[in-house]
């Protein structure tokens, strides 16, 4: 016979009750707050996009790491098996999702209005993650699993995202979302500096299939800072690159050299001049 495991003593269950449901109540208050911030997509008076994404998003991903740690020692030490402890942890479970959701919005602000960046994009990721792990966790509660069928799936949930987002070329998603707004004329001007000079040889192809278009120079006929229109852009881009990968830079050592260097390469190769 499978042994059963022992129930939690009933004061320890009231004492857990109390608590989750101070914090719950707290964390209700805190999500009520956020919601206004979720709804509306205007900047508080005052602050500037990074300052309302990166304080904002520290401040809700260090309160959805908080929920979620105390949520996972009621877990184990209670096994969920109290009602009105399963329906507090949901509740707790849900405002962080709201609030996470908030952070999520204040970050897509900043984006949009200056553009994605690879840090941007990672952050955005993780806060998927933070969600779907909530997600999980809630599941868990209604299915009554036991602490290792938890676990188990969060370890399973962390692993195959990230080994999905590595799969994902991270750099050319950067770079496609931007040559896209700029091609659209969204959004403030496309920082060029950066596409061209903060992103690695796993960028070129995408950036490369949009500047060598004949329509490119069409596109938008007005300077951008500092590079130029868009037939200017294309020769600043070309003549980086060739330097960049130029012949003599192959006598580099060959365990510096990988398989985004070697494509990039081929691509400058066959670049045709810039007009």
């Amino acid at each position: 016979a499978v042994a059963k495991e022992p129930k939690t003593p009933f004061q320890e269950i009231i004492a857990t009750r109390s608590f989750l449901f101070a914090i719950g109540a707290l964390f209700v208050v805190f999500a009520g707050f956020q919601v206004h911030y979720l709804l509306t997509d205007v900047l508080p008076q005052g602050k500037t996009y990074a300052d309302y994404a990166v304080s904002g998003y520290q401040q809700l991903c260090f309160a959805a790491a908080l929920a979620f740690l105390i949520l996972l020692v009621v877990y184990h030490l209670t096994r969920m098996e109290d009602l009105w402890v399963r329906r507090a942890s949901q509740v707790i479970a849900i405002t962080s999702i709201i609030s996470t959701l908030s952070a999520a919005k204040r970050l897509w602000l900043y984006v949009d209005a200056y553009g994605l960046t690879l840090s941007r994009s990672w952050g955005m990721q993780f806060l998927v993650l933070v969600i779907l792990l909530f997600v999980l966790l809630i599941v868990s509660v209604v299915r009554r699993w036991n602490t290792h069928q938890l676990t188990s799936a969060g370890s399973a949930l962390v692993l195959g995202l990230l080994s999905l987002a590595l799969l994902v070329n991270q750099e050319a998603l950067v770079a496609s979302y931007n040559l896209k707004r700029h091609a659209e004329q969204k959004g403030p001007p496309l920082d060029w500096s950066y596409l061209l000079y903060g992103l690695s040889s796993d960028a070129v192809p995408t950036i490369a299939s949009v500047v060598t278009r004949p329509d490119w120079t069409e596109i938008n006929t007005q300077p951008i800072a500092g590079m130029g229109n868009n037939w200017q852009i294309r020769r600043e881009i070309y003549s980086w690159w060739r330097t960049k990968y130029a012949p003599a830079r192959d006598a580099r050592d060959p365990r510096e050299l990988s398989l985004s260097d070697l494509r990039a390469k081929r691509i400058v190769e066959s670049l045709p001049e810039a007009k």
